[in-house]
Order: structure tokens, then C-alpha cells, then sequence
């Protein structure tokens, strides 16, 4: 799996454990070649105008693997879930869930699993307009890739970015902010239900405790957009809750990141949202 190719453009999944990146795509430079069969279509070099940091669950979801943590299928969303989702914050939440769970399927090579994403993916993004990024040529790339996954990790990422540059040169950073929430809660649930047993020693749960450094940057981007949707504010409430339980790791002494009790209190908090995200 060309997972260099991934780490780098990859935005589905919005930016790295513990030291999120700004909201900007690299250049071609940075990229290799891939063997889509549709190789005359180039990926664009997008640059959003978003500076905040956001976070994203690719990194985490590459360490996962890497560390040999079992792929659980049980704890995403159910694709088939996407056409009960009727409002335009619940769509844009779960647009980004969905992308979320699309790039957790295709780290792990679950290339079915991956498709079965894209086109829950592709039909919220119907419905929000994001005709951009998820048009006739993508879904036709998709199909004539089926069985590669380093093309549908291409892709994907084509598809997502030009989304999101949609949202960004249309002034709807408000709409782009449910999707970030969502991506980034989808990814820490994932993580969370991949730890069998709790250990401080473990590197998910010190992964999952790190995330408090992306969250407070998702938090800052939220607060940006607060005042063009009341929604926002709602949301940002949610995640605030959950930083309050990660402020509590300060206290530990410096042998401990974080506690049983710290971990199953940030555990409830994450699933309380993330089931009003998806419900």
C-alpha cells in the first residue's frame, strides 16, 4: 500500500494525531504515481484558504495498522444509515463520519467495505450539492478500481478536495465545520473501540489521550465560524465537555498520561456525541 501517498494528501480524513496540519493540500511534487487506470486525470493542487488547524484521523488509523490493532468493522456507521439523514447539519456531520469510516476500510485494505463508504459518502454529498467533488467521472474511477487500493485512496482524496474547496470558495466554512466534528469523533470512536482492555502502556489509549492537542484546534476553528450558525455553537458545547475531561490529564503526575477513570470518562463523552452525530 503506498501509504506515503496517503499521509500526504489525504484530507478525508483531516489532519494528524496530536499535531494537526493546516486545512492545505501539498503539491503534485510531494506525490508519487499510482496505477488508476483512468492516469490521465491528474490530481489538482488545492490549496484551501482555511488556516486553522484541524485534525485528522490518518495518522492515527496508519499507526493502528502498523501496530497490528485488529480492523473493527462493528463500531462505524452503517452506510445504509446515510438516507436517514434529512437536515443539512446532520448530512454535513456524517458526510464527514462517512469519510472518516471510507478511510479507515481502505488503511486496513478492506476494499469492499471501502466502496460500500464512498458511495454513502457520494450520496450525502449529492444531497449537499458537493457535485464537485463526487461527479459521474469519480464514481466511474471508482468501479474501474475496485480491487486497487492505493487508487481508491487517489481517489477518494480527489474527490474529497474538491469538496472541500467547494465549501471554502463559496463561504460555507460553516458547513465544513460539522464535517471536521464529525470526521474527527468517527475517529477517535474507532479508536477507543479498538482497546480491548485498558493500560496506560498502551499506545492507542496514549494516542487517544494526545488527541486533546487536536481537539482544542478543531474547538478554535468552530468558535471561528460560531457566530454564522447557532448550531456550531451547539456543537461546539459537545466538544467542550470533552475537552474539560482531557484538561483533567494535567493533574497526573508525570509517569501517568492518562488514568482508568480519565479514560473511561473521555469514552462516555466521545459516544454520547458520536451516537447523537449518527442517530
Amino acid at each position: 500500500m503506498n501509504t506515503k501517498w496517503v499521509l500526504k494528501i489525504f484530507l478525508l480524513v483531516f489532519v494528524a494525531i496530536g499535531a494537526a496540519t493546516s486545512c492545505t493540500n501539498p503539491t503534485n511534487e510531494e506525490t508519487e504515481e499510482t496505477q488508476d487506470s483512468s492516469a490521465n486525470t491528474e490530481t489538482e493542487s488545492n490549496v484551501l484558504k482555511t488556516t486553522y488547524k484541524v485534525p485528522s484521523p490518518v495518522e492515527l488509523y496508519e499507526f493502528m495498522r502498523q501496530s497490528e490493532v485488529a480492523f473493527n468493522g462493528q463500531v462505524l456507521n452503517t452506510p445504509s444509515n446515510q438516507s436517514k439523514y434529512n437536515t443539512s447539519v446532520k448530512k454535513a456531520i456524517n458526510l464527514g463520519v462517512f469519510a472518516s469510516d471510507l478511510a479507515y476500510c481502505t488503511m486496513y485494505e478492506k476494499v469492499q467495505e471501502g466502496i460500500s463508504y464512498f458511495k454513502a459518502t457520494k450520496l450525502i454529498a449529492d444531497e449537499m450539492g458537493l457535485a464537485e467533488g463526487f461527479d459521474e467521472i469519480i464514481t466511474k474511477r471508482v468501479e474501474q478500481n475496485e480491487n486497487n487500493t492505493d487508487s481508491l485512496y487517489e481517489i477518494s482524496a480527489d474527490a474529497y478536495w474538491k469538496a472541500c474547496n467547494y465549501l471554502e470558495a463559496e463561504g460555507k466554512t460553516d458547513v465544513l465545520a460539522f464535517v471536521l466534528a464529525g470526521a474527527w469523533v468517527e475517529s477517535v470512536y474507532i479508536a477507543i473501540g479498538s482497546v480491548n482492555k485498558f493500560s496506560q502502556e498502551n499506545e492507542v489509549v496514549i494516542r487517544i489521550a494526545e488527541q486533546h492537542f487536536a481537539l482544542e484546534n478543531l474547538i478554535d476553528y468552530l468558535r471561528k465560524n460560531a457566530k454564522k450558525n447557532d448550531d456550531i455553537k451547539k456543537l461546539i458545547s459537545g466538544l467542550e465537555s470533552i475537552y474539560a475531561s482531557y484538561e483533567k490529564l494535567y493533574d497526573n503526575d508525570e509517569e501517568t498520561i492518562i488514568t482508568k477513570e480519565q479514560f473511561e470518562e473521555v469514552t462516555i463523552k466521545i459516544s454520547k456525541l458520536r451516537n447523537e452525530f449518527i442517530n
